[in-house]
């Protein structure tokens, strides 16, 4: 799960858009969840000695009071800010969506009813947050149950690199991975729909 509760409640405090130039900057202390997307640029975000590049296309969930150092090129993003009373991340996410324009198009339509600030703009704004939401749980899940197969990955590895020796064989291939070839060919019709 992208974020670690299904049952959670927000408080919308802000929706930006930013431009910003190259930068490095530490941040901590913060009270509030920060949910971006990232039109265009890279951010290294690096928190506890571990660091994790988030790409144009790109979503990153930052928790309250996560104290962490950003360093960015030329950048332009969307960031949410948000409430939430239960704990749902307990460290910074990425998720990189299969389909980065229809997700561009939610939070532009959020930050263009939260700049309008029409009668009943928290409405939608919440309205699409939660869609954004379940669009994210929805691409996690499917990718979770997609994930390839380390033996067939490893397979696919060892094709790669012995096919063209005349002893290669599925025998020899599954041998290598110390599973059965009836397994290796199972595998293999399963994840590439083919024999």
């Amino acid at each position: 799960m992208f974020f670690e509760n299904d049952n959670f409640n927000i408080d919308i405090i802000s929706v930006f858009y930013i431009d910003r130039c190259k930068k490095s900057d530490r941040s901590s202390n913060r009270a509030h969840y920060a949910l971006s997307y990232r039109v265009k640029g890279d951010g290294v975000f690096t928190e506890a000695g571990e660091s994790m590049t988030a790409h144009d296309g790109d979503i990153v969930l930052v928790p309250p009071s996560s104290d962490y150092f950003l360093t960015n090129g030329e950048e332009k993003l969307y960031v949410i800010h948000f409430l939430c009373e239960d704990m749902i991340a307990s460290k910074i996410k990425k998720l990189s969506p299969s389909d980065p324009q229809y997700i561009h198009g939610i939070f532009t339509k959020m930050h263009a009813a939260y700049r309008e600030k029409k009668p009943g703009y928290k409405y939608k704004c919440k309205s699409l947050f939660f869609k954004l939401v379940c669009l994210l749980e929805e691409e996690l899940t499917f990718a979770e149950t997609h994930k390839p197969n380390k033996y067939l990955s490893l397979a696919i590895e060892y094709i790669n690199k012995h096919f063209t020796d005349p002893c290669f064989s599925v025998e020899r291939t599954a041998k290598h991975l110390n599973i059965s070839s009836v397994y290796l060919r199972k595998l293999f019709s399963q994840g590439m729909n083919c024999s």
